[in-house]
């Protein structure tokens, strides 16, 4: 909660809870993680202690992101560019879950513009990019089998869609 509300410019002053969320040295995969939500759930769980690899489609963007939690939390970020929309990305994107204990499935929506100018196109993208890739991951996941469950069923997912439609 902290760095979200540094991030939002809170000018009252702070104080760091110490917590244990057991999730200290647990390792996720966080999509869209470059900007917005993404980078703001990576940022909280680097500050947790979990190791976390970064998803997007912009490698400068990813890249920039690293540094900055790096800079802010004083941990390493590791990335991966790929395109969730594409269905090779997807699997390249699901070959790195082979030891994740987090996965969050956050992705863009369909394009900012007037519904009634969103076409079937748009909302296939916006399928492919959200609900497939979403689905794919938890499918490496889950396919992990009795060595992912052996590891305490500790295994969680958060799914992120952010929609908005302009006027």
């Amino acid at each position: 909660m902290v760095l979200l509300c540094e991030r939002l410019g809170c000018k009252a002053p702070l104080r760091r809870i110490q917590t244990d969320s057991g999730i200290t040295g647990r390792r996720a995969l966080i999509c869209g993680a470059s900007s917005g939500l993404g980078l703001a759930c990576a940022q909280a769980l680097a500050a947790e202690g979990v190791q976390v690899t970064l998803v997007s489609r912009s490698e400068h963007k990813l890249q920039e992101a690293a540094k900055q939690i790096e800079a802010s939390i004083g941990a390493a970020a590791k990335w991966i560019a790929a395109d969730l929309s594409q269905a090779a990305d997807r699997k390249t994107v699901a070959a790195a879950c082979s030891d994740i204990d987090i996965l969050v499935t956050n992705a863009g929506g369909h394009p900012s513009m007037p519904f009634a100018q969103l076409e079937t196109s748009h909302w296939q993208a916006a399928l492919e990019q959200n609900f497939l890739a979403a689905v794919e991951l938890i499918q490496a996941v889950c396919a992990l089998g009795p060595m992912f469950v052996g590891r305490s069923c500790w295994a969680k997912g958060l799914g992120v869609v952010g929609l908005s439609v302009g006027s």
